[in-house]
């Protein structure tokens, strides 16, 4: 490959992996801002329970940054994310952030978590009709 190639392939790839990493943030960005919208409490109340948590100050302009799409200078720091989760309520963040193949394990273990608990309901319902057929049997005996 000549040099010229080379620079273009490497072009290519900075605006592909720039295109992906815009795109993630800004859905990021979204997913947040969704999930404070939906917060009971007032944005001062959940930077005081997110400094709390992490053990540093969290303001109001910091949360505000980390939402706003004109600051993509200003990242959520990872360390954040699983409080926020824990405080919003919600995992989506934290799934957002996972590769594809993870989401799709948690969703199987999900259907699967989901499927047991059918599953053992159903178990329980055929005990008692064996339990009620048992106790009318030895009515009948008697």
């Amino acid at each position: 490959m000549d040099t010229t190639s080379i620079k273009t392939l490497s072009a290519h790839k900075r605006s592909t992996v720039t295109g992906q990493t815009r795109d993630l943030d800004a859905a990021l960005r979204e997913t947040l801002r969704q999930a404070i919208g939906s917060y009971k409490d007032s944005r001062g109340h959940l930077c005081d329970k997110l400094s709390d948590r992490v053990g540093r100050v969290v303001t109001v302009g910091m949360l505000e940054n980390w939402i706003s799409e004109s600051k993509w200078k200003w990242h959520l720091p990872a360390d954040c994310v699983p409080a926020l989760c824990d405080i919003l309520g919600t995992d989506t963040l934290q799934r957002q952030l996972l590769s594809e193949r993870s989401r799709e394990l948690i969703a199987i273990g999900e259907t699967v978590t989901q499927a047991a608990g059918s599953l053992k309901r159903a178990q329980e319902a055929v005990a008692k009709i064996v339990e009620q057929g048992h106790q009318k049997a030895k009515c009948e005996i008697r």
